[in-house]
């Protein structure tokens, strides 16, 4: 980014999801690194519906900005100095997503870069390293949207190879619609549809041989907090990484595959906003573990907003 500015205080950055907005807040620190000041999210949907016509709905397009008004307040009230968004896979996909970056720069003072899904895929890879640096292995590093799934596979040399697949939860509840709860022959349908559209990640599993999945943020929140609440765990705070055993995985994979939308509601664990989607990410999650044999699952806290974070500073030194 040549307009970039040398960052010496606050500064926000925002990810404008498919179906959550987040910010964070945080202060520079000497050493690279950064002190979070603040961060939140909001559930926008702003995919919702959206998909088949390629067009963001009228009320989620007003909600997204927003959201974006809500986050320039906060911005202001933390006293940024910089601001910095970025737009993902609903934004790059509708036919009306560039006027909404366009009012949403507006309202932030700053631009939404619109970025593609490889990039989108290596700002995770950039988040998910500041929490679990990779040493004499190679990992599979797995985000879950709303509208796209990335797929990083890494070692401690870099990005062995990466991928932005449209599979983002929200955008395969809007293609299946399924019934309540899921039936097991549309988890079969899904399944074979995943079977043909993931046959690049197959390869490239059996290729680079991963031992270890990391699940990035979003749906893996939810799967690592109903993790401790059926250990009966407090999780640790400050934590940036935990481990899932893959035998626990797969049973909430099955819990949640079975649930309906009002169990999952009720549930304490499970946000509301996430309540409609968690049987296709258990479903995403369930088909790759069956895809490769792994020797443990990790859940990483950071993603990409702490991923361009870290690209922001460092392109400062």
């Amino acid at each position: 980014m040549s307009e970039l500015q040398p960052i010496r205080n606050r500064v926000a950055v925002i990810d404008c999801g498919t179906n959550t907005f987040n910010l964070l807040v945080a202060d520079p620190r000497e050493d690279g690194g950064w002190d979070t000041v603040y961060q939140t999210k909001l559930a926008v949907k702003i995919g919702e519906g959206s998909f088949e016509q390629a067009y963001i709905q009228p009320a989620r397009f007003a909600r997204g900005l927003d959201a974006l008004w809500c986050y320039k307040n906060a911005c202001n009230n933390y006293e940024c100095s910089q601001l910095f968004a970025y737009g993902t896979s609903a934004l790059r996909d509708s036919s009306n997503g560039q006027e909404f970056i366009e009012i949403g720069s507006k309202i932030l003072g700053a631009p939404i870069h619109l970025i593609d899904g490889e990039e989108e895929a290596a700002l995770i890879f950039n988040g998910v390293k500041i929490t679990y640096p990779i040493v004499d292995e190679t990992v599979l590093i797995m985000d879950i949207g709303g509208g796209s799934t990335e797929f990083v596979i890494a070692n401690e040399t870099g990005v062995l190879w990466k991928k932005s697949f449209a599979l983002g939860v929200s955008r395969l509840y809007d293609t299946i619609r399924p019934s309540d709860p899921i039936q097991l022959e549309e988890v079969k349908a899904l399944k074979q549809f995943l079977r043909t559209e993931l046959s690049s990640l197959s390869e490239s599993l059996t290729t680079f041989q991963p031992t270890r999945l990391i699940g990035s943020s979003g749906s893996f929140d939810t799967l690592l907090d109903l993790y401790f609440a059926g250990v009966k765990l407090e999780k640790p705070k400050d934590q940036q990484i935990h481990r899932i055993p893959i035998h626990v995985m797969q049973g909430l994979n099955d819990q949640l595959l079975l649930s309906t939308y009002d169990q999952r509601l009720r549930n304490p664990v499970i946000p509301e906003m996430r309540a409609q989607f968690m049987p296709l990410a258990s479903a995403l999650v369930d088909y790759v573990l069956h895809m490769h044999t792994f020797q443990e699952i990790i859940h990483s806290a950071y993603s990409l907003k702490e991923g361009a974070l870290a690209r922001l500073l460092a392109q400062d030194k």
